[in-house]
């Protein structure tokens, strides 16, 4: 195996497909359920996914399988959550 050639693909590879593609994502404001109590109604976690799932399959890997999974459990858990801390706020600001 050539060193230096093997450097530079990664190098390459490094400075036009993976750091773009970084930067894309760095610019999706896609926050955690911790930060963003509507997170599930935005676009931007589908979003992110969306960008990750065609980067990769552009690497075009031999063997390479993608699955992206849902967990609907949590969004619903998450928004279940929320209504609630909402709730609690609305009583402790009208008393």
């Amino acid at each position: 195996m050539d060193q230096a050639k093997l450097q530079s693909y990664i190098g390459e590879t490094w400075d036009k497909s993976i750091v773009p593609a970084l930067e894309d994502y760095i610019r999706i404001p896609n926050l955690s359920p911790a930060f963003d109590p509507e997170w599930a109604s935005k676009p931007d976690t589908e979003n992110a996914v969306k960008l990750m799932t065609e980067w990769a399959q552009n690497q075009k890997l031999n063997g390479l399988t993608l699955e992206v999974r849902k967990n609907e459990k949590k969004k619903k858990r998450s928004n279940e959550r929320n209504k609630r801390r909402r709730t609690k706020e609305k009583t402790f600001l009208s008393t």
